[in-house]
């Protein structure tokens, strides 16, 4: 992280937007690790970069860092393909990320996030390492968003007053909201530390009690696992009741879509915690629930939950045609001319020679009579250029074409009232021909 001294006080840089006020304090944050490469964990690293930390991906699986690795690379060129971010500045967010399977290559970094898998016992057994690994004055922070943070602490012992809870929201770099949950063992020099860290990334920090579930997983997990319910008895099907919610209730997204993207396995997950920690049977999963995670159908990241998704990102799944990356309009062809078509009929039909002559005098007459139209733009139409070119007027066989350039409107008259003289003539001419030679 960048620290600017200005006015007497530190500043932290971030990006073009130019800084954000941080304290004495947070200036020794310069490195932040984060244990866990999945969804949450890797948000939380990209968002770190993107504000001028140095962030250090942990994570046991290699596949899981190579997916982090892609999935970072993915976001900074979509926010550059879109105006929003500069492509040094994208690069320079790339290269403070580093990725390492092990914790114990981290350990000069001094802030640590645990975002590992929803489960007590698994994060437990981290903070004990975090706990081994890290030196005494770094805060050991953990994105649970149910488990109690107490709970938590009690394996760090003498540790526990630097244990704190920092919720994020997905997709972390979008979502401002973060839940800072003091446990009840944390000082309140950690609990100011995180706030101000929480604000260095561009985050709005709101504190909360220690409590299951807290604050937003307390309020919404009982409606998303009331809509499984309502599906699962019949009420509605799914897409009926996410439009009904969508409608009627103006959410952004429906309970079901909503418990896709979240992954139908971590709403198991925390609806157990509410219902061991709570007691209420209210806040056990609902079985048709429980099912769907049996089968592996767990949402976006299986590509089947509730309902099922293609290979395609969600943006370019839910983004109108017009706006998706890939998406070229067709050349529009460019209709014939209406007395091409006349011409053709006229003359390529199986009628009289009288009669094709006729049918012929008519497209000569209209095109001579219509010819003006065509002559040049009036003042308003040349004052403002059209984005296509005006189409070109119909022409006349070569004899009935004047004999000298037309250069003003009475010309271009007087030339068109002589080819129809012409044209009427010719056919006068042709008509009687053609009746002497019945005559005979």
């Amino acid at each position: 992280m960048v620290i600017v001294e200005r006015d007497g006080r530190a500043w932290a840089a971030r990006g073009r937007r130019g800084g954000c006020y941080i304290s004495r304090l947070m200036s020794t944050v310069k490195t932040i690790a984060v244990i866990g490469a999945g969804t949450m964990g890797s948000g939380i690293a990209l968002t770190a970069a993107q504000t001028g930390f140095n962030a250090i991906q942990i994570d046991v699986s290699q596949p899981a860092l190579d997916r982090a690795k892609a999935g970072h690379a993915k976001s900074l060129a979509r926010l550059v393909e879109k105006g929003k971010l500069a492509q040094d500045a994208a690069d320079a967010a790339l290269k403070r990320i580093c990725y390492v399977t092990s914790m114990a290559e981290a350990k000069s970094a001094d802030w640590v996030v645990e975002a590992a898998t929803e489960n007590v016992e698994l994060k437990k057994k981290i903070f004990k390492e975090m706990q081994a690994t890290f030196r005494e004055d770094v805060v050991l922070a953990t994105n649970t968003s149910s488990i109690s943070i107490t709970d938590i602490a009690s394996v760090v012992g003498k540790d526990a007053p630097r244990v704190i809870g920092m919720h994020f929201f997905n997709p972390v770099p979008i979502m401002k909201l973060v839940e800072v949950i003091k446990g009840i063992a944390t000082s309140e020099e950690t609990t100011a530390r995180t706030i101000e860290l929480a604000k260095a990334m561009g985050k709005t920090p709101v504190p909360a009690n220690d409590r299951a579930g807290f604050v937003s997983n307390r309020v919404l997990m009982p409606m998303i696992n009331e809509a499984f319910y309502a599906w699962m008895e019949g009420v509605a099907k799914p897409e009926d009741i996410d439009q009904i919610m969508l409608l009627g209730c103006n959410f952004p997204m429906g309970p079901l879509r909503l418990a896709d993207f979240i992954g139908l396995d971590v709403c198991h997950d925390i609806m157990m915690v509410l219902y061991k920690e709570l007691g209420n049977p209210k806040f056990f999963p609902c079985p048709l629930l429980r099912q769907l995670v049996q089968a592996g159908r767990l949402g976006d990241k299986s590509g089947r939950g509730v309902y099922e998704y293609p290979a395609k990102s969600y943006s370019a799944r839910f983004a109108p045609q017009w706006r998706r990356r890939n998406f070229r309009r067709k050349p529009r062809e460019r209709p014939k001319s209406v007395w091409s078509y006349v011409f053709h009929a006229a003359a390529n039909s199986r009628l009289s020679p009288c009669s094709r002559l006729s049918a012929l005098h008519v497209v000569f007459l209209s095109s001579s009579l219509l010819r003006p139209c065509w002559s040049r733009p009036s003042r308003s139409q040349a004052a403002r250029p059209s984005p296509r070119p005006s189409p070109r007027p119909p022409t006349l066989p070569h004899r009935f074409r004047g004999s000298r350039a037309c250069s003003s409107r009475r010309d271009r008259r007087q030339c068109s009232m002589l080819r129809h003289c012409k044209a009427r003539c010719w056919l006068v001419k042709r008509r009687e021909m053609c009746r002497g030679a019945s005559m005979s």
